[in-house]
């Protein structure tokens, strides 16, 4: 079949990079993790979520 290419252009790639690492060693996936980071970065004091595993993060709350 045709192959498919992923192509992820960063405002900032040292969050990206930082989002990617933390991703790999944990259970919570990569766009949630840069979701986060994004948002800290630019001012954000708290990340709200949906997921267990990521609400357990520093500055993430879980909605019940």
């Amino acid at each position: 079949g045709p192959e498919a290419m992923v192509m992820l252009a960063a405002e900032s790639p040292a969050l990206a990079r930082r989002a990617l690492e933390v991703a790999r060693k944990g259970r919570v996936g990569f766009a949630d993790h840069l979701i986060a980071e994004v948002a800290l970065e630019f001012g954000a004091s708290e990340i709200i979520t949906f997921e267990k595993d990521f609400g357990r993060k520093q500055h993430v709350r879980r909605l019940k």
